[in-house]
């Protein structure tokens, strides 16, 4: 079976994406962070644990933790064994501790230079072809079912494109930027081993391979998750109905999205540049502020200066065709938003057929065909029923990351009117000063050491805006080169990606079983664990 290199981009994304549902009295969600050597051993492991939805009062929680801290507020704990109770002031609560606990995914790396295994610290500085084997083990055996839990893990690394070329990655693709090489492959250890099928064996590692000028090893990074197969609903796999869905609405509509997420990225890059203005204005107020406090004689002068300079900024952020202002960040918002509204036009023209015929209860292509076909679905309507789910579950993931870029515009916005306010009550203290300096009043220098005071603060503030702003761009960037590369070689090719697989339909029920039944690391009551492994650059 080949592994379409898309698709596992699309598994790449998946794994980060997916949300399960808790089944708790309050959720908990586990980030477990792992340093490891360049080989793969582990130095040390730290617990990030996120308690939500709390009453006031104690509550219990479980954690096999030492040395706990709390991240983010005042609440006390107890602890008794393993038992934590927090003493909770119904706000969410972010915990730490270390663990030497074994991990679920054991990981060895093995580097290799014109063939020659050694130590990527020895292969600093040299060229050559370049190596390296990753392999992965599943340490998460059920007895009862003799069968692994099923965990996916993502592989990303970042390579100079200047420095490093003819780049390949099994298991997964290589996404170029320009300067830039993003190696992005996923690994299924244990599976194979469950399975039995030959097609699986090459999941159990990762083999990076490039031609280098001057190797060097920047920080590689693994995203362990067993909850990928949690969104299959045993209880609803033999409900079927006919399908007639339109394949051409869905890539008019696909087309669509993928204009609209490209006028987002491109609003993006103008709402960076226009933040990065406001900025170079404050600093040149600031300046004006300090020839204030430096040149007595000239205290009119450089008081009008600086009032022309808040009037240029209060200018700004009043023109909604400046890049980057508060009338113009409304702009960037309604884009989102129609976008928005015709990713849900094409999902209520497709929901009819996804809720009729139970679309969401499938996860695994290979199974949903095998299912499909077994009761006796010609390959036309198996091939647009599995288009029809992609394009509804795609759709929705978009519209989350609309309604996030959505948030963090309004969290924009709501920056620059504090910004405006501040430079509407500078303008009018400025200009009481001017009236006193005019009239001799010898109370100015203690004036102006207050408002410098509050422009600096101002412009720190500002500074962290533009930070912001530049890392929004950014997200967009991915966002519209995401879509792009889904609906070029994802909505055009779905139907010809996936081969029957039959006869395991049993063992993958109980696979799926393991995965809803994982409650956690470092205890047995979490609603979702991420596992995030860090090799440290070597250079």
């Amino acid at each position: 079976m080949k592994i379409n290199k898309k698709i596992i981009s699309g598994l790449v994304l998946t794994t980060f994406l997916m949300q399960p549902i808790s089944i708790y009295a309050y959720n908990k969600n586990e980030t477990v962070f792992s340093n490891l050597n360049y080989n793969g051993s582990v130095e040390n492991t730290l617990v990030n644990s996120h308690l939500s939805k709390l009453d006031k009062g104690n509550i219990e929680d479980y954690a096999f933790l030492s040395k706990i801290t709390n991240l983010n507020g005042g609440e006390k704990y107890k602890k008794n064994g393993d038992k934590i109770i927090w003493n909770s002031l119904g706000e969410d609560i972010f915990y730490q501790g270390k663990t030497k606990e074994e991990l679920p995914i054991t990981i060895d790396i093995n580097y290799y230079l014109n063939d020659i295994k050694m130590s990527p610290k020895k292969m600093i500085g040299r060229d050559g072809e370049v190596k390296i084997k990753i392999s992965f083990e599943n340490n998460c055996f059920n007895e009862a079912y003799s069968l692994h839990t099923p965990f996916v893990v993502s592989t990303g690394l970042i390579l100079d494109s200047v420095k490093n070329s003819n780049i390949s990655i099994t298991n997964g693709e290589i996404e170029e930027t320009g300067t830039r090489s993003i190696a992005l492959a996923v690994a299924a250890p244990g599976l194979y081993d469950d399975l039995k099928l030959k097609e699986l064996e090459s999941l159990n590692e990762v083999i990076i391979t490039y031609k280098t000028k001057s190797f060097a090893l920047n920080n590689l990074y693994f995203v362990a998750t067993p909850k990928i197969l949690e969104k299959i609903d045993i209880e609803n796999l033999n409900k079927i109905n006919n399908l007639d869905s339109s394949i051409s609405l869905i890539q008019e509509n696909m087309n669509k999205i993928e204009d609209g997420a490209k006028s987002l990225n491109d609003a993006s890059l103008k709402l960076n540049n226009g933040s990065s203005e406001i900025t170079n204005n404050l600093n040149s107020l600031l300046q004006a502020i300090k020839k204030l406090k430096v040149g007595s004689n000239n205290l009119n002068e450089g008081l009008q200066e600086t009032i022309n300079s808040l009037e240029n900024i209060k200018l700004m952020l009043e023109n909604k065709n400046i890049n980057g202002s508060l009338a113009n960040i409304d702009n960037l918002i309604n884009a989102n938003s129609n976008t928005i509204k015709v990713l849900e036009k094409t999902n209520n023209s497709l929901k009819a057929n996804y809720d009729n015929y139970n679309l969401n209860n499938f996860n695994n292509d290979n199974d949903f065909i095998n299912y499909f076909t077994s009761i006796g679905l010609n390959q036309d309507m198996i091939k647009d029923l599995l288009t029809c789910k992609k394009t509804y579950e795609s759709n929705l993931n978009l519209i989350n990351l609309l309604n996030t870029n959505n948030s963090t515009l309004n969290i924009l916005k709501k920056s620059l009117e504090e910004i405006y306010e501040n430079v509407n009550n500078m303008i009018f203290e400025f200009n009481k000063a001017l009236i006193k300096l005019e009239a001799g009043s010898k109370e100015i220098n203690n004036g102006l050491e207050q408002v410098s005071m509050g422009v600096d603060k101002l412009y720190n503030g500002s500074k962290i805006l533009t930070q912001a702003t530049s890392d929004f761009s950014s997200g967009a960037d991915n966002l519209s080169l995401g879509i792009s590369t889904l609906n070029t070689n994802g909505i055009n090719k779905l139907s010809n990606s996936s081969k029957k697989l039959n006869n395991y339909s049993n063992t993958i029920k109980k696979l799926i079983k393991l995965s809803k039944n994982y409650q956690g690391f470092s205890a047995n009551n979490s609603t979702k664990t991420t596992f995030i492994y860090k090799v440290k650059a070597v250079k």
